[in-house]
């Protein structure tokens, strides 16, 4: 039975969408459908950054995949990008204008659900359904994450204050974003005060505390992660101040990305110095297992979900 043509623009090879076997993993015919929409997400967001001069490139396994399989790592099924605090600026000012349906870039000022401190681009005629979030009122397409990357002190207490606030903070701002008839009855009382205060500063002074948290150490830092993610992800994932100004271009799929210059100094760091080497056979395929739902052919807002 032939399936309905993708919501994409992106041109792909005659036998691109064909089941196949990669590096020893089977990527079936559905995998290799959500791999055209991620594709095709990163080719529009790449245009938008080239034709307003933002500064980008590929992360995490996105990077691994681009310098090791020259295209995605057959058992992956997304697409990382990042950026600097600057630079982000400077895409959440035009992205809103710049991208159309079925195209939908999510950050805190477009999506009142979406509370990450990072944005994301969607395919809305797609489903990439995040277990915890149900609600169709938040956009839950497919899509690509488009990484900022913020100061981490060098200091370890500093580091530590660092993690310290921006836990709290999410917690505040989770109980602003969550109903009171959800929350502990013990401490209901208690939580209505905090939430009525919470609610009295508003959303707006909400994002701009949470801004202020995550950029503190931008100006003195060295190093930049992804201070949004827990103390793991920021000690694997991370680049130097003088890493973000060279990208060099290398063929991802059926197009060309950037790359950062220093990219086997960041891929050891993230991975370690064997990050050529292949994991065995029973960790290939499970990143996202039991956290998202991937349909390519329905959108996530359908009835018949």
């Amino acid at each position: 039975m032939n399936k309905k043509p993708l919501p994409i623009k992106l041109k792909l090879p005659a036998t691109f969408l064909v089941p196949e076997t990669k590096c020893e993993f089977f990527m079936p015919e559905k995998l290799k459908r959500i791999h055209a929409v991620e594709l095709d997400l990163l080719n529009e967001f790449l245009a938008v950054c080239k034709k307003y001069k933002i500064k980008v490139g590929v992360f995490a396994g996105t990077l691994l995949g681009a310098v090791r399989h020259k295209g995605f790592i057959p058992w992956d099924d997304d697409i990382d990008v990042c950026m600097s605090r600057q630079e982000f600026e400077k895409l959440l000012k035009i992205a809103p204008k710049e991208f159309s349906y079925p195209y939908f870039f999510q950050s805190l000022s477009t999506d009142p659900l979406y509370l990450l401190g990072y944005a994301r681009l969607r395919n809305s005629e797609t489903t990439g359904r995040i277990t915890w979030q149900d609600s169709n009122d938040y956009n839950n397409g497919i899509y690509i994450d488009i990484f900022v990357l913020d100061g981490i002190p060098e200091n370890n207490f500093l580091r530590r204050l660092q993690r310290h606030f921006l836990g709290k903070f999410n917690e505040l701002w989770n109980m602003y974003h969550t109903p009171i008839a959800t929350l502990p009855g013990r401490t209901k009382f208690l939580i209505r005060i905090k939430k009525f205060l919470l609610l009295l500063l508003g959303r707006c002074a909400l994002m701009k505390m949470y801004h202020f948290t995550l950029t503190f150490f931008n100006k003195r830092a060295e190093r930049f992660g992804l201070v949004t993610h827990n103390e793991e992800f920021m000690e694997k994932y991370y680049l130097r101040k003088e890493e973000f100004e060279d990208t060099i271009e290398m063929p991802f799929e059926m197009l060309t990305v950037p790359v950062f210059c220093n990219y086997n100094a960041i891929l050891k760091r993230s991975y370690g110095s064997k990050y050529m080497d292949f994991p065995p056979m029973d960790q290939r395929g499970k990143w996202h297992e039991g956290e998202l739902t991937f349909d390519p052919d329905t959108p996530y807002n359908s009835k018949q979900q």
